[in-house]
C-alpha cells in the first residue's frame, strides 16, 4: 500500500471508528498495546489510531497514487468529513510512499485539487521515500 490515510485519535473514539460502516478501515492500533506483536518487550504504542488504504499503487506509481487518492477523497467526502472533522481526531495525514531517485534534487508535485481536498478534511500530506532495492539488483 503506497497511499495511506493515517489518523491519530483519542482512545475513546476507536470503537466508534471501527463501527463505522461507511468506510473500510484497514488497520487500527491502541495506546498501550505492544509496538511489535512478536516482540512485546520492544515497547508500547503511544497513540491510538487507524489507517485506510487510498491507493495500492506501488512506490514507482506516484501519479496513480495521487489520482486514486483524489478519487477516494472525492467519492467518500461526506463519510470522511463525519469521521475526521471531529474534536476527537488529534492528527490526520495522507502518507504517499515513493522510491528515492538517484538525482541531485528530487522534487514531487501535488496538484491544487489534492491540496484543496486535503485542506477541506484537515489532512496533512506526507511523502515517505524508500530505497529502490530493484535498482540495486541491476
Amino acid at each position: 500500500m503506497a497511499s495511506i490515510l493515517r489518523v491519530i485519535i483519542q482512545k475513546d473514539y476507536l470503537i466508534s471508528v471501527l463501527n463505522n460502516q461507511a468506510l473500510e478501515i484497514d488497520s487500527s492500533w491502541k495506546e498501550g498495546e505492544p509496538k511489535y506483536v512478536t516482540k512485546p518487550e520492544k515497547g508500547k504504542l503511544k497513540t491510538t489510531g487507524f489507517s485506510i488504504c487510498l491507493s495500492d499503487a506501488d512506490f514507482d506509481e506516484f501519479e496513480r497514487q495521487k489520482q486514486e487518492s483524489i478519487d477516494y477523497l472525492t467519492q467518500n467526502s461526506a463519510a470522511l468529513k463525519a469521521l475526521l472533522l471531529n474534536h476527537k481526531v488529534i492528527k490526520a495525514k495522507i502518507d504517499f510512499g515513493i522510491y528515492m531517485r538517484d538525482v541531485i534534487v528530487q522534487s514531487d508535485y501535488f496538484s491544487p485539487q489534492l491540496i484543496k481536498l486535503c485542506g477541506e478534511l484537515n489532512l496533512g500530506i506526507e511523502l515517505s521515500q524508500y530505497p529502490n532495492d530493484e535498482e540495486d539488483e541491476n
